[in-house]
């Protein structure tokens, strides 16, 4: 017989979803840190889930601050900042 029965539809179904689902969700957590969401959607489209990893991964970008390290905890805090906001320590 030709033509795909039940089990196999729904296995096409599911890996259907799966390849255009994971992108998307790369793209919106990449475009709620400030990236660009069109390049984060071809990430996670050939990258699969490592892509959507990449974007939760990836810092919150924002233009025009500068961060830079805590010399005392290591955590990035904006460069113009007089206390560190993890530790409290003055800088």
């Amino acid at each position: 017989m030709f033509g795909l029965g039940l089990p196999e539809l729904s296995i096409l179904i599911f890996v259907l979803a799966i390849i255009f689902l994971v992108p998307i969700w790369s793209a919106r957590v990449a475009s709620s840190k400030g990236r660009s969401p069109i390049l984060w959607f071809f990430i996670g489209l050939f990258f699969s889930l490592f892509g959507v990893l990449a974007a939760y991964l990836s810092p919150v970008r924002a233009d025009g601050v500068k961060y830079i390290k805590c010399r005392y905890c290591g955590e990035p805090i904006r460069s113009e900042a007089i206390v560190c906001k993890h530790c409290g320590r003055d800088l």
